[in-house]
């Protein structure tokens, strides 16, 4: 949120396009201070010299998920970060911009209500390594709802707002995409908030399933960007994602039962 707030505040000041790299640094800051400024510092000094009795084989236990991990991160890029480049090609800077805008704002409502599974990666993992299922299961269906509900909330009132303010601000209005389009891409965010909390239930078992559906996702998005972007513009590019959003949460649906089931019904090594 820091870094929303802070592209907000930096946009209005007429930063434009350095506004971006000076929230990321601001965020960045607050980061620091929050760390020397409090107990935290010396809570990682305790723990960087704190003997541990066990040694983690990182070649056997963590590089195995550590690189799925970072092929479906390459793969979210390809996704997200191929819209406005392609926009201002076939459609302009205006459209381009309205577009970064959008996601920007999209994105700053995304980090919020996904705070609610995120934080509590911890306590599944524990419960995991614990095989208290039951347990995990009403913990994550808890989290799941409260952050479905919250990312709805917030995603209503955003796309209220935008169309208040064009009824009496069109300045303002028109840093956005169409309305239509706006829709589309707020309900893909909530279909996509969804697979993200299943794919963290599944990564705290030390397993990446969703691999191949994030690199299918990657292709895909990348073919529907160029190619309907190129046919059908700002609508093309919106209206192919949100249809593959629709057939991932499927997707992942199938595989996060099935992956539960069987983990849940034999030990987790």
């Amino acid at each position: 949120m820091y870094i929303f707030y802070s592209f907000l505040f930096f946009f209005t000041l007429g930063f434009k396009l350095y506004s971006s790299p000076l929230a990321s640094l601001v965020a960045i800051l607050i980061n620091y201070i929050q760390i020397v400024f409090s107990n935290r510092l010396t809570m990682l000094k305790m723990i960087w010299k704190e003997r541990q009795s066990t040694i983690i084989d990182y070649y056997e236990e963590i590089f195995p998920y550590h690189w799925r991990i970072a092929v479906s991160w390459i793969s979210g890029y390809f996704i997200f970060q191929l819209f406005n480049p392609v926009l201002f090609a076939i459609s302009g800077p205006i459209v381009a911009g309205q577009m970064g805008m959008t996601i920007q704002a999209l994105n700053g409502i995304a980090a919020l209500s996904m705070s609610w599974i995120s934080t509590k990666v911890p306590l599944f993992s524990g419960l995991i390594s614990k095989q208290c299922f039951g347990e995990l299961n009403i913990q994550f269906n808890r989290a799941l709802k409260s952050l479905s509900f919250v990312n709805i909330v917030l995603l209503t009132v955003f796309v209220v707002v935008i169309v208040f303010l064009g009824q009496f601000f069109p300045v303002l209005r028109n840093r956005f995409i169409p309305t239509f389009p706006l829709i589309c891409l707020s309900l893909t965010v909530l279909v996509n908030q969804i697979i993200g909390a299943w794919a963290i239930y599944m990564r705290c078992h030390k397993q990446e399933p969703v691999l191949l559906q994030a690199i299918v996702s990657a292709i895909y998005c990348t073919f529907s960007t160029l190619v309907f972007g190129h046919f059908f513009g700002l609508y093309g590019i919106v209206i192919g994602y949100f249809a593959w959003s629709i057939l991932s949460l499927f997707w992942v649906r199938n595989i996060f039962i099935s992956k539960k089931k069987q983990w849940h019904t034999v030990a987790i090594p």
